[in-house]
């Protein structure tokens, strides 16, 4: 668990049913939260990154799911990486277990092996809710954490006080129902809630997540005005977030 306190923007990116987002720190650091890509469009975190000009100062990897990695071979082969967070608590032999005869994707078996060489460096800490809290800006990155996950933190008074304090909510495994909780939202009632996914293809991609946020204002391409409580990137494209005074403003690409 961690935070980032201090302006700052956020990009959340359209991967499909893929994870990917970039925090641009006050300090003009950038942070990426995962390395997922869009196979329709083309689009990988390398080539946006290496636009940018600059090196990634972390990469926070979520979970150790293809979806989550897939671009993992070109950003590390193009890209500067300053520095790696993930769960240090499993081993890459853990890892492989579960995956079992489903096999590794090359993203996943390079994210292994960084895990292994650097679980045992000093201070480093385990990350599963990833939270960025800078002004208005004020997120909780979920991952692909399980129901059983959200209630096993929920018992920590410091993850409800950081919930309490988030109005930015990415949902758990793209929105879907295995990552629902309704508990979390007994200490967290969001602006808006953002899922990264693919076209709807399940009845467990429908999960009502838009009944537990405030909503916001929303404009659409057409001019109309309208309230938004679930935003997602099958709809709207990639979303950036930036601040405004003493608010933010959401940019969506689509």
């Amino acid at each position: 668990m961690g935070a980032i306190i201090g302006g700052m923007e956020v990009h959340i990116f359209d991967v499909e049913h893929g994870s990917c987002a970039a925090v641009i720190s006050p300090s003009g650091h950038l942070l990426m939260i995962d390395c997922g890509h869009n196979d329709t469009t083309g689009w990988r975190p390398w080539a946006w990154v290496a636009a940018r000009g600059q090196p990634i100062a972390n990469l926070t990897i979520t979970n150790f799911d293809r979806d989550h990695v897939t671009d993992l071979p070109n950003v590390l082969a193009r890209n500067v990486v300053t520095s790696f967070t993930m769960n240090w608590n499993v081993t890459a032999a853990w890892v492989r277990r579960q995956k079992g005869s489903l096999g590794m994707s090359p993203g996943v078996e390079l994210a292994i092996q960084r895990l292994d060489a650097l679980r045992n460096l000093p201070g480093i800490s385990i990350n599963w809710g990833i939270f960025v809290h800078c002004g208005a800006i004020r997120f909780v990155f979920s991952g692909d954490l399980t129901t059983q996950g959200w209630e096993d933190f929920l018992v920590d008074p410091v993850f409800q006080g950081y919930l309490r304090n988030t109005n930015l909510f990415v949902a758990s495994h793209h929105g879907r129902e295995d990552g629902y909780c309704p508990e979390v939202f007994d200490y967290c009632t969001p602006d808006v809630i953002v899922a990264s996914d693919k076209s709807v293809m399940y009845d467990t991609q429908l999960v009502d997540y838009g009944r537990h946020a405030r909503g916001i204002p929303w404009t659409t391409n057409v001019g109309k005005a309208i309230h938004r409580s679930f935003l997602t990137t099958r709809n709207d494209g990639t979303l950036g977030f930036t601040p405004v005074g003493a608010g933010y403003r959401i940019q969506a690409s689509n």
